[in-house]
């Protein structure tokens, strides 16, 4: 016979440490897929950012901004309305042009441009320096060299020829500026194209210029080719005290 029966023995809790510990949220912007293991114990898999859109790659500095730093140059020209660039050699120098040479290289030295002068000067002041190019011009030493955008000269540089018997291989160039308002659009490195082109075209074997140190010029034109083949150290005074260097450069066309 079997005993009276006893109370029903109930099934045992589960003790605290048998309750596995909640698997925390993954952080924001990482995939929490590949966060934790369910232990709560990170996985052997790495943690992977998700990619930001695109907007925030931009800000960012990423892949997209990059691809547009590197479009084609005359692409960003053909947007800023500079297809129109044209370079003529050897214009008739007319007053009309003469004027508006003056004009130009007035503009360039007020905004800071290395071309003889130094900042505040007039056309009065500018433009005996260019008439002391209009004999040499006309005896064919020097061959003129404008960039127009439409009729207007915005750009310019002098071809001189040397007339040493040792030295005829070779020409300086002088004289090299843009109008400020076109520059970092890549116009000056046009006018050095063009420059090459037409030294090449009088048979020219290398280009030598010197440019004003303490401005960064040696870089805009180690850019185009040219190499820094010297330079005279205090050899431009721009002010008492600010002495600059006489850099020369040196492009080969061969």
């Amino acid at each position: 016979m079997r005993g009276p029966a006893g109370p029903r023995a109930r099934r045992p809790r589960p003790g605290p440490a048998s309750v596995p510990p909640p698997v925390a949220p993954a952080p924001r912007g990482l995939s929490a897929s590949r966060g934790l293991a369910a232990s709560g114990r990170p996985s052997r898999t790495r943690l992977f950012a998700r990619r930001p859109p695109p907007a925030a790659r931009r800000a960012a500095g990423g892949r997209v901004q990059r691809a547009e730093r590197v479009c084609p140059r005359g692409r960003r020209n053909a947007s800023l309305g500079l297809m129109t660039l044209t370079f003529r050699r050897d214009p008739e120098p007319t007053p009309a042009l003469c004027d508006a040479l003056v004009a130009l290289w007035a503009r360039v030295s007020n905004a800071g441009g290395a071309v003889g002068f130094v900042p505040p000067v007039t056309e009065d002041d500018v433009r005996p320096s260019l008439e002391a190019y209009l004999p040499q011009i006309e005896q064919g030493r020097v061959r003129p060299l404008v960039g127009f955008d439409g009729d207007r000269p915005v750009a310019t540089a002098f071809l001189s020829l040397n007339t040493h018997r040792l030295m005829g291989h070779w020409g300086w160039l002088y004289t090299v500026m843009v109008d400020p308002a076109l520059q970092g659009r890549g116009v000056g490195l046009r006018l050095l194209r063009a420059a090459e082109e037409f030294a090449r075209d009088q048979g020219l074997r290398a280009l030598r210029l010197t440019c004003r140190g303490g401005l960064g010029l040696e870089r805009f034109y180690e850019a185009a080719g040219y190499k820094e083949v010297g330079r005279v150290p205090s050899a431009i005074r721009v002010a008492p005290g600010d002495e600059r260097d006489d850099v020369m450069m040196w492009l080969p066309l061969t």
